[in-house]
């Protein structure tokens, strides 16, 4: 595979990005990493964090023990007013908002305030999310064997010309507990990078590129 730059797989502010599995599937580890090393993940570095929740859980000390901002409940617009360049992550918050305002999140207000929005739910085929789907920039799926028809949906919606390769992938990145693939649908991803996954500084990236048929 060719050489890549850094930069072509850094997370962009602003987007939306979707993180999704069951519980359990680790979505809270991923999240504490992308936490710790977000001034080298995301560009540009993140000018404040702010983590808004649905349900307090162990999580929530350990975010705030950074230095973080804790939220109970979705923020209002105007605790996101003059927030550009923040990072946003509103966790387990699905059944406290209503599909209009996710799609309102997703196609106007991420741009507009000029933020980043980490969207963490267990329900990524939730009827409410058919849009933020659409309009995501970045969706990270973790282990979910009840959603193996969901993954493959997804990947028919994104990669249809191609499934197999899509699906493989999957399964290879989710293979380990706590396993996850990063799907790039930024238009400025290269297209050989869109799939990832070991996107952590102490790990070795991979990424996943179909076979050359011969």
């Amino acid at each position: 595979m060719k050489s890549f730059d850094w930069s072509d797989i850094q997370f962009k502010i602003p987007s939306n990005i979707i993180l999704a599995g069951p519980s359990g599937s680790g979505k809270t580890t991923f999240l504490l990493k992308l936490l710790q090393h977000a001034n080298k993940l995301m560009s540009p570095p993140p000018s404040q964090i702010i983590y808004a929740y649905g349900q307090y859980s162990p999580a929530v000390p350990q975010i705030e023990s950074m230095g973080i901002q804790t939220y109970e409940g979705v923020p209002t617009d105007e605790d996101l007013q003059n927030k550009q360049g923040t990072l946003l992550i509103m966790d387990d918050l699905l059944t406290n908002v209503s599909e209009d305002y996710l799609a309102t999140l997703f196609s106007k207000k991420t741009h507009h305030l000029g933020i980043c929005l980490i969207f963490v739910t267990q329900g990524l085929f939730d009827k409410k999310m058919k849009f933020c789907r659409s309009q995501a920039h970045y969706v990270i799926l973790m282990k979910a064997f009840s959603a193996q028809l969901g993954v493959r949906n997804f990947g028919q919606q994104n990669f249809a010309h191609q499934l197999p390769f899509f699906m493989d992938s999957y399964r290879l990145a989710t293979k380990d507990n706590f396993g996850y693939l990063v799907v790039d649908m930024s238009p400025t991803c290269p297209q050989e990078l869109r799939l990832r996954t070991n996107i952590f500084p102490e790990e070795t990236v991979t990424v996943f590129t179909p076979r050359v048929q011969v």
